[in-house]
């Protein structure tokens, strides 16, 4: 679950670094400690413990005109202890204890989020048993999460006799509520070795997710995506007086999934293929209204506000709203790995995600189903490798999005190591689209406006010791 919000936010950052077509560009800077240590013990109960804990700073400032607008940052602290639990009956894994404290700030006029802090804890156990030639997998969590953030400024929406008396909207602070949300997830799963170098798999979940802080409290122009967007929590009337009011009734994401697998792991030919089916309730996603930032309640602009959006060219965006909907996501990858010879290896794969909304129609940004290929030689210090991927067409769109053509990527490397006490030093070139194919992502928010880069080389030294 997790990681699927992650590629969201790979595709944010594919945006934002494409942003300077319209003359934004990032000044980033981000300093990260990591301590990790593990202990072997050997007691009746714990064979090892061990530990991460990591520190991060985040910051980066969107610069226009060469002066610096908004700034993000965000300080991040995380603990996690793993025991390592002694076999009992044939049952070995482990106990997690996790604690994560975020602290989010955007400063300047562009900032699409309140500052907001996010406090989570977290309790998992993990198990495995093999009985003869079947490993049981059993593991659950318990989370907890606490939200906050900052009121942000906001125009109260009046109807009838009370909007007759006001001349104006009245200017106000909105408080939001503090939010606690305790998800949990629970899993089970089976490995079958049926024949000797093959098994198949089945694994069933039930997994909750509390939403993040930007898909509740955003209320503004994400210039990174050249979108206004607003969180969940404040609900759109659309008609002719389109406006939002606030109104806390969100909740955790559920999914119930079935993951399906068979592969061959062992020989010159191995294989695997995947199949996934995931019904999720209260499924958060962006969708595209419309309107713009003008239409809304709030976001008119008098003479000296127009003539400074003039000058930020920021005045009319799409307004991209986060809701909460049913929705069934479901899908295949397949990969093969051929060892054609001693120095010569051919992989294959191919995978396809398809993503619907229960009371119809499709998610948006949904990926193309791609297929790839990559022939790879390595013998004597010497490794080169060239790839194909095609990206097939995605006409399977959300209302008001477009479709994205077809494209295939061709890259290639070569590179070269050779010892040097006491590590070793690799030279390599790279070449990327080597076709100069126009190639645009259809889960970026920026598409039509910033394709992927043409052709390009890199050369380059690496080296450990």
């Amino acid at each position: 679950e997790e990681e699927g919000h992650e590629d969201a936010h790979e595709d944010e950052h594919h945006d934002e670094e494409h942003h300077d077509d319209e003359g934004v560009l990032s000044d980033l800077t981000q300093d990260r400690w990591q301590l990790i240590s593990e202990l072997s013990l050997d007691n009746a109960l714990l064979s090892g413990i061990n530990t991460r804990l990591g520190y991060t700073d985040y910051e980066h400032a969107e610069i226009e005109g060469g002066e610096t607008g908004t700034v993000f940052k965000n300080e991040t602290l995380q603990a996690r202890i793993d025991l390592l639990l002694q076999e009992f009956s044939g049952w070995k894994g482990a106990l997690s204890f996790e604690a994560k404290s975020t602290d989010f700030e955007a400063i300047g006029e562009e900032a699409f989020t309140p500052p907001s802090r996010t406090e989570s804890f977290a309790i998992a156990v993990m198990q495995e048993k093999h009985v003869g030639n079947f490993l049981w997998q059993l593991g659950a969590r318990v989370e907890k999460v606490s939200i906050e953030a900052d009121p942000i400024e906001w125009e109260e929406h009046h109807h009838g006799e009370e909007a007759m008396e006001e001349e104006e909207h009245d200017h106000e602070l909105l408080h939001f509520d503090d939010l606690d949300f305790t998800p949990y997830s629970v899993s089970a799963g089976v490995v079958w070795d049926f024949a000797p170098d093959y098994n198949a798999g089945i694994s069933l979940t039930h997994a909750q997710r509390a939403p993040s802080a930007a898909e509740l409290f955003s209320y503004g122009p994400h210039i990174a995506t050249g979108n206004f967007e607003v969180g969940a929590l404040l609900r759109l009337h659309e008609g002719d007086d389109p406006h939002f009011h606030y109104l806390n009734d969100v909740e955790e994401e559920t999914s119930n999934n079935i993951d399906l697998s068979l592969r061959k792991h062992t020989g010159n030919v191995a294989w695997v293929l995947n199949v996934f089916y995931n019904e999720v309730d209260n499924f958060y996603y962006e969708r595209n209204t419309g309107l713009s930032s003008e239409d809304i309640e709030g976001h008119e602009h008098d003479e000296h506000d127009a003539g400074a959006e003039e000058e930020h060219a920021h005045s009319e965006l799409p307004l991209y709203v986060f809701e909460q909907a049913d929705a069934t996501l479901y899908g295949m990858e397949a990969q093969l790995a051929w060892q054609l010879s001693s120095p010569f290896k051919l992989s294959l794969w191919a995978d396809r995600t398809w993503g619907e909304l229960d009371d119809g129609g499709d998610l948006p940004r949904i990926p193309p189903a791609r297929l790839g290929s990559q022939l790879a030689y390595s013998s004597n210090g010497w490794d080169a490798e060239i790839s194909a991927t095609r990206y097939l067409e995605q006409d399977q769109v959300a209302e008001l999005e477009t479709v994205t053509g077809a494209y295939t990527m061709i890259d290639a490397e070569l590179a070269y190591t050779f010892a040097v006490y006491p590590g070793d030093v690799t030279v390599y070139v790279k070449g990327s689209n080597l076709t100069d194919e126009e190639a645009r992502v259809h889960s970026s928010f920026l598409k039509d406006r910033a394709p992927l880069p043409g052709r390009g080389f890199s050369l380059g030294v690496r080296g450990s010791f």
